[in-house]
């Protein structure tokens, strides 16, 4: 595996593993991998085995075809083809926050407030 792919490998763990509220520690009891050699996988240092990346997968409840696409449109839509955790949710909305001007910033909080009220009804 090239750096850049093991790159978007590393990068596509992260993501999947912070949209479902996950730390390294918690990924780490269910697969069985050492925390520090998925913090290696994260920064793209280690190239893991295909069978490694398989059960990364099953643990992020994602195909190992996401884990390794190299879109980070694809694994942004992937996520969102999935359900997340509240924790990651919000994380997810913290960081689009983050990077948004006000005026966009404002239009979120729209858009948030109207999908409450209409699922409240």
């Amino acid at each position: 595996m090239t750096k850049p792919e093991k790159s978007v490998v590393g990068r596509n763990v992260r993501l999947f593993r912070r949209a479902r509220g996950l730390s390294q520690e918690r990924l780490a009891e269910r697969t069985g991998i050492d925390p520090s050699t998925l913090g290696k996988i994260e920064r793209g240092r280690l190239s893991p085995k295909v069978v490694t990346l398989e059960v990364i997968a099953v643990a992020l409840e994602t195909s190992l075809a996401r884990l390794v696409t190299d879109s980070s449109r694809s694994a942004t839509s992937a996520l969102r083809s999935t359900p997340l955790s509240t924790t990651g949710a919000l994380r997810e909305l913290k960081g689009l926050f983050r990077r948004a001007s006000a005026h966009a910033r404002e239009a979120m909080i729209d858009a948030v407030r109207l999908m409450a009220d209409t699922s409240n009804r």
